[in-house]
């Protein structure tokens, strides 16, 4: 089966660079003449746009996103064709569409799904910055930083959705299960911490999966040893050495032993080779006790509202440091009819507050009430997307447990976050794209077996080195830190 999944990638893979080799031809300056006009009177025609994003459809989908284009078309004149992707299917469902040269408007990236810097390389995105002066709202809607920090090659390709710049590592636990069994969650200082917890609600509780994947790079976190990384390679910034490929690297191996005993003891669900990260089927039906969070201010609420019960979330780790801002932004295709009414929409979601609201919680008194100028309650089992795909947080609204000044909290860590030394570095993969795209695969092959303990880690590990070695490991490595250092004799 893993076999089969790695050749299956790699001819995937062989097809998307083929076919975006073609989508990428011709230049920014053909995408003139954006919006069509009518025939009769000069006006301007309406433009329909298709937005993906990832995530399963929503309760009430139909009604929100038919009371969404009512607005997007009285003020832009557009409608759009909002296309949820299960998590599990949109890195290959997107790979296949941008291959094909599919049309489409805008799609949700980042660099852990749907890989942005990837999709730019292979000129899959267009490039805003011609764009952006026609749009001053959405170009003031963030700091200058933001946008800096979003740049592929000295350009933006995608709009960030803007909110907390670094996320600290975390855990979410069912606050009943803690409270039930008195959890002493404050003493925990290592991965370790956490097996006497597993333990206790694997005994207790039975019918309750302890945790819902392993987070081995959880541990690296937490014991602070974690260097900057270009495609999975550690550089060191005190000597701006390319240090080894994390995911084989000694430091995480520990980590990988104690999933390895997390799984013999069953602490995670039995389909966890397959369950994908997306998937909320034992949360929402009440039979998980943790998972992996990013701790930011009134996340406690905000995960409350999407689960349906009380979590107690415990920081585990400090923020990783700022670095390229590309964990979230909604980037315009390449094959765009219309990028300037894309670019339109994008600039009416992040700035207008009714709208990102409606497409984040829903409709007033359907699915959620105002119990507050700028407050609500969700009403349970209806409307809820995630707000972190869609625009700028900062204009949702506040849930009940979030304090009223979490934005303002939220932004001063914005603007205490420690700044990645690479963080103006911008490695360009072409020359080792071959190279990369196997060991992407090799990754996806191992990661699986490593992160969630199916495997005798020391025998796994072997087999993974093995491979990337094959794969040109060396030479992507070479590749990095001859970049690296031309990128630093340019640096001030």
């Amino acid at each position: 089966m893993i076999r089969t999944k790695r050749v299956i990638g790699l001819a995937l893979a062989a097809v998307m660079a083929t076919g975006m080799t073609l989508a990428g031809c011709g230049s920014d300056s053909d995408k003139e003449g954006a919006s069509p006009a009518a025939a009769t009177g000069g006006k301007e025609a309406p433009v329909s746009l298709i937005w993906y994003l990832r995530g399963s459809p929503p309760k009430n989908v139909a009604s929100v996103t038919a009371k969404a284009n009512e607005m997007i078309q009285a003020k832009i004149n557009a409608t759009v064709d909002f296309k949820f992707v299960e998590p599990g299917d949109y890195d290959q469902r997107m790979q296949l569409i941008m291959a094909a040269a599919e049309p489409f408007d805008i799609a949700w990236t980042s660099n852990w799904s749907n890989d942005y810097v990837n999709n730019v390389n292979k000129g899959a995105f267009l490039a805003l910055d011609d764009y952006l002066a026609k749009f001053p709202k959405l170009k003031q809607s963030m700091p200058d930083k933001v946008w800096e920090a979003t740049k592929v090659n000295g350009k933006n390709y995608g709009v960030f959705n803007y909110q907390i710049l670094t996320l600290p590592h975390a855990f979410s636990f069912r606050k009943d299960m803690v409270d039930k069994y008195k959890l002493d969650l404050s003493n925990i200082k290592s991965m370790k911490d956490l097996t006497p917890v597993f333990e206790t609600i694997k005994a207790k509780e039975p019918d309750m999966v302890p945790l819902k994947f392993g987070v081995p790079n959880m541990g690296v976190a937490m014991d602070g040893t974690w260097l900057p990384v270009v495609e999975n390679f550690e550089v060191d910034p005190a000597t701006w050495k390319v240090q080894s490929y994390f995911w084989t690297s000694d430091k995480i191996f520990p980590y990988y032993e104690l999933m390895r005993e997390w799984y013999t003891k069953g602490f995670f669900p039995q389909n966890v080779a397959t369950v994908a990260e997306g998937d909320q089927a034992l949360s929402k039906a009440g039979k998980l006790f943790a998972e992996y969070a990013s701790y930011k201010p009134g996340v406690d609420a905000e995960l409350a509202a999407k689960m349906g019960y009380e979590v107690k979330v415990v920081q585990m780790a400090p923020a990783p440091l700022l670095g390229k801002l590309t964990s979230t932004l909604n980037s315009i295709s390449r094959t765009s009819k219309n990028p300037e009414k894309a670019l339109a929409l994008l600039e009416l979601v992040n700035t207008d507050k009714e709208l990102y609201n409606l497409l984040t919680f829903g409709i007033e008194n359907q699915d959620y009430k105002k119990v507050g100028d700028n407050r609500i309650e969700k009403i349970p089992d209806t409307y809820q997307f995630d707000a972190w795909q869609l625009g700028n947080q900062f204009n949702a609204y506040l849930l009940p447990g979030q304090p009223d000044d979490v934005w303002e909290q939220t932004m001063k860590l914005n603007d205490t976050a420690k700044v990645n030394p690479l963080i103006d570095f911008s490695f360009n993969r072409a020359p080792v794209e071959n190279e990369l795209v196997q060991i992407n695969a090799i990754f996806k092959e191992f990661n699986v077996i490593l992160k969630n303990g199916l495997d005798d880690p020391a025998n796994s590990v072997q087999k993974f080195k093995e491979k990337l070695k094959l794969a040109g490991e060396e030479k992507v490595k070479a590749e990095i830190q001859k970049q690296i250092d031309e990128w630093r004799k340019t640096q001030k």
